[in-house]
């Protein structure tokens, strides 16, 4: 004759007690998201690299095989493009003035009217001090014809936003490295860089001229034919 408790205990369904002592069984959902992680598949890039994703390899494969870096520009914020501002410039961290003229010098004759370290006399619009950061330029050898006869003063008066000095320089390396030929390499095509400027107030300008790359400066009112500023694509808030 069975006692109250074991009358008790076989009024309990086998499943109930099986829960009880161990829990209820995954579902087939929980069992899907399980079997999901097991594979430790990477999570997907952000959507807004991926469109540019090319021309940021492309950047990542320049600075390892220029600099003997590597790169990280997973959260690297890009300015949205314009029409017709089709090539990618990045500016990777700690690129100054003076370690692109130095890299440019290994790789081809370089000369500069400057005696001093370009790292202190010369300020930019934009810097990577910090962080990298992304601009878009026009595709060309030679700087915008649209804004010859421009002065530095002018371009500040037009609210235009223009090269640097620095990104210059990296366009220059870039361009060399691929062609293994150079930027502005006609008499009347200067690359005026109207964003940045020297302590003294005088802004800067390169090109290639009588077979090396030349940093040149002139007078922020200078207006010429042959010197161009780049106008370029870039975050407002880059170098504030």
């Amino acid at each position: 004759m069975k006692n109250s408790f074991e009358s008790n205990l076989i009024k309990i369904p086998a499943k109930e007690v099986v829960d009880e002592l161990y829990g209820q069984p995954p579902t087939k959902g929980e069992k899907d998201v399980a079997e999901f992680r097991k594979k430790k598949i990477k999570k997907p890039e952000k959507m807004k690299n991926q469109e540019f994703s090319e021309q940021i390899e492309n950047w990542q494969n320049f600075y390892q095989e220029t600099f003997k870096i590597t790169p990280d520009f997973s959260d690297l914020e890009i300015p949205e493009k314009r029409e017709g501002f089709d090539k990618l410039i990045i500016v990777d961290k700690w690129m100054t003035v003076q370690k692109l003229f130095d890299k440019c010098k290994e790789l081809f004759p370089v000369g500069k009217y400057i005696e001093e370290n370009l790292d202190k006399i010369i300020t930019s619009d934009r810097h990577a001090e910090k962080e990298a950061y992304a601009i878009w330029i026009r595709d060309r050898i030679e700087a915008d014809e649209e804004w010859k006869n421009l002065s530095a003063d002018d371009v500040e008066e037009e609210g235009l936003i223009t090269q640097t000095l620095e990104e210059r320089l990296i366009q220059e390396l870039e361009y060399f490295k691929r062609t293994k030929e150079h930027l502005d390499d006609k008499e009347n095509a200067i690359t005026l860089c109207a964003g940045s400027r020297r302590s003294d107030g005088r802004v800067p300008n390169l090109g290639w001229h009588r077979n090396k790359l030349i940093i040149a400066s002139c007078l922020s009112d200078r207006r010429s034919g042959h010197l161009r500023p780049r106008e370029v694509v870039a975050l407002i808030e880059d170098g504030k």
